[in-house]
């Protein structure tokens, strides 16, 4: 199957002008691979799909394969693909596939960005946008050896002394703000431990805000980024310090799109419960032991208010029991039937049992996708797809535990979208696609 909506295992990138041409080279680079894959392993592979995304003037275009396709497979392929003309057979059946997709928001998002009207699509300008595709072609190394004309990316860093910062705010609440709980720092790199994630700071080139105010992303020239915000590590004046060292003459930028910081109203909370126990230690001076109790107790219950929150992509809710959930971006593609895909991400972690005598105890740590749904400007309720990809499941977290998955809708009314969350104790949370 050649889909247009992106699903399986990331094998190469490239960019293209942000024109019906550039999407039709784009498109051409999908089936193109599909074939190579069909000529090297001599079957039809079962999903082969492209995802474009707008990036100023140009269209940044992924393209995925499922089943994953082994390490000697996608180098031969890849190989075939390179050095196999594309025919005008093929040109044009993706002109005519083109032609057939509902291209009057592609056009508005052009004009959105100041883009003028673009001539009608023909092979030419096709194969303009192939070269540029072919010019900027990113492929995913899963050990697939040298292949000529595209060397490989991989610079060896040294492995230089690393102080430590730990996370003062719980694991789960820095994941959910997209932040690791402990990162390292060297003379020339930044480390997620965890994730074997390394940034070479000697070669970092932009420094991307997380919100507004708050933290940021560091990414070198090999489009390594690492999330970072010292204050949300202990001994965190000193990571920045050692940071602004190192970065000082590295752009800094604010994406239009970027939310609130939540960093300040999770360090306040934490600053709360500080300040509580204090307050209950003073207090056993002079109460009795039982009093105590009954007051930890009491300061230790989360607030039996459901919440009413309005958000953007990217944000994130903070529920009574200390539930988080974080609506993450979105991917569209255009079906054959002319409606819209969207794949929606969408990662919760655990807080703790409400303190209720109902069933409603722990319908913060019970999430599935019932508790979403997706509406357009005009109110029209989106329809769900249930099909075999990696879907959020409906699970019972246990407290502190997380997971993420995927929602994914199809709607024939695409504007002003909106992700709606609900649960049996009342919360109503809203995130806005802006």
């Amino acid at each position: 199957m050649i889909s247009a909506t992106a699903g399986g295992a990331l094998y190469f990138t490239g960019l293209v002008p942000r024109t019906t041409a550039g999407l039709a080279g784009a498109l051409v680079m999908r089936t193109h691979f599909a074939n190579a894959l069909h000529t090297v392993s001599g079957r039809e592979w079962p999903e082969v799909s492209c995802s474009p995304r707008g990036m100023g003037a140009d269209l940044l275009f992924s393209i995925n394969a499922r089943p994953s396709v082994s390490a000697d497979l996608l180098r031969r392929a890849v190989t075939v693909m390179l050095n196999e003309p594309v025919s005008d057979l093929l040109v044009d059946a993706v002109i005519d596939e083109v032609d057939a997709l509902p291209i009057w928001s592609f056009q508005r998002d052009r004009r959105v960005q100041g883009l003028l009207d673009e001539p009608p699509l023909n092979r030419e300008q096709v194969r303009q946008a192939l070269a540029e595709a072919t010019r900027t072609l990113h492929i995913t190394d899963i050990g697939i050896g040298e292949i000529p004309g595209y060397p490989s990316l991989d610079r060896a860093v040294p492995d230089d002394k690393q102080q430590e910062f730990t996370g003062v705010l719980p694991e789960a609440q820095l994941n959910a703000a997209g932040l690791a709980h402990r990162v390292t720092i060297g003379n020339r790199t930044l480390r997620v431990p965890s994730e074997d994630a390394v940034v070479d700071l000697d070669n970092a080139v932009v420094r991307v805000d997380l919100a507004v105010g708050g933290g940021y992303v560091v990414w070198d020239d090999l489009c390594t980024g690492i999330p970072v915000d010292p204050r949300v590590y202990a001994n965190g004046a000193e990571l920045e310090r050692r940071l602004e060292e190192k970065l000082a003459h590295v752009p800094r930028i604010t994406p239009p799109d970027v939310g609130p910081d939540p960093v300040p109203e999770l360090l306040s909370q934490k600053t709360n419960q500080k300040w509580r126990r204090w307050l209950g230690a003073g207090i056993a001076l002079v109460v009795a032991v039982v009093v105590i109790v009954v007051t930890a107790m009491e300061n230790s219950k989360p607030s039996l208010e459901p919440v009413q929150k309005r958000l953007t992509l990217g944000q994130t809710a903070t529920l009574a029991s200390g539930t988080t959930i974080t609506v993450e971006a979105v991917d569209r593609a255009v079906t054959k039937d002319n409606e819209v895909t969207l794949t929606v991400g969408v990662r919760a972690c655990a807080g703790e049992n409400l303190d209720t005598e109902d069933d409603d105890a722990i319908a913060q740590r019970r999430i599935g996708p019932v508790n979403f749904q997706l509406w357009s400007g005009s109110g029209t309720a989106a329809m769900r797809v249930d099909d075999d990809r990696q879907q959020l499941q409906t699970i019972t977290l246990p407290p502190g535990e997380c997971t993420r998955g995927e929602l994914i809708y199809q709607t024939r009314d695409p504007d002003d979208l909106r992700l709606g969350y609900e649960n049996p104790f009342g919360d109503d949370v809203v995130w806005y696609f802006r």
